[in-house]
């Protein structure tokens, strides 16, 4: 995943305002080309369809999109703060969709300040969104963590090193994100 080059942004914004404008730019273009080169591996588009049709048929929920990034069309993205989930950090909130006008919003949370390299930092945000990107792919709600982890238990797709951690389920909401995510990142991970 490449790294950008930051735009440039109005003279009449202070300097502060135009670097904190032009990093989320740059965030979101390669964020953007992060999904759509995540999904260029067939391991990684083959389970985000997979799970995606799983838990719309285990939920009766039925999707608006398998293809993430065509969902991603209805989505914005904010990057300006750290999101939590009952005060705690989370790498993104997906939030309930407008339901007027269909529109989601996407909170990610930003990586200032952690040592993560850039190369592993496009990653970051590419898996991130594309995590966030499956709970919007309910066409009547956001699917939830627990009910994705469901459906992948349902599609035989746990891989052999989290079957005892998926066996032994709190059924803690962080702890089924963690999951999820996890299995995400087994079968899209990243290219170095």
């Amino acid at each position: 995943m490449e790294r950008c080059a930051l735009a440039t942004q109005p003279k009449q914004l202070n300097a502060d305002t135009r670097m904190r404008r032009r990093k989320q730019q740059c965030r979101l273009r390669t964020s953007n080309k992060g999904v759509a080169e995540l999904l260029k591996n067939k391991d990684c588009l083959n389970f985000v369809k997979g799970v995606i049709h799983q838990v719309s048929k285990s939920t009766k929920n039925p999707f608006i999109s398998d293809d993430p990034q065509e969902i991603l069309r209805g989505v914005l993205i904010d990057f300006s703060q750290q999101y939590t989930n009952d005060g705690k950090p989370v790498a993104g909130r997906a939030y309930p969709r407008d339901i007027e006008y269909g529109i989601g919003s996407l909170g990610i949370s930003p990586l200032v300040g952690t040592g993560i390299l850039p190369q592993a930092a496009a990653y970051h945000y590419a898996e991130t969104v594309l995590h966030e990107l499956i709970h919007f792919a309910g066409r009547g709600g956001n699917y939830s963590d627990r009910q994705l982890v469901r459906a992948i238990g349902e599609m035989g797709a746990v891989p052999k090193q989290y079957k005892k951690w998926f066996e032994s389920f709190s059924g803690d909401p962080d702890e089924n994100s963690g999951f999820f995510d996890a299995v995400l990142q087994f079968y899209c991970p990243r290219k170095d």
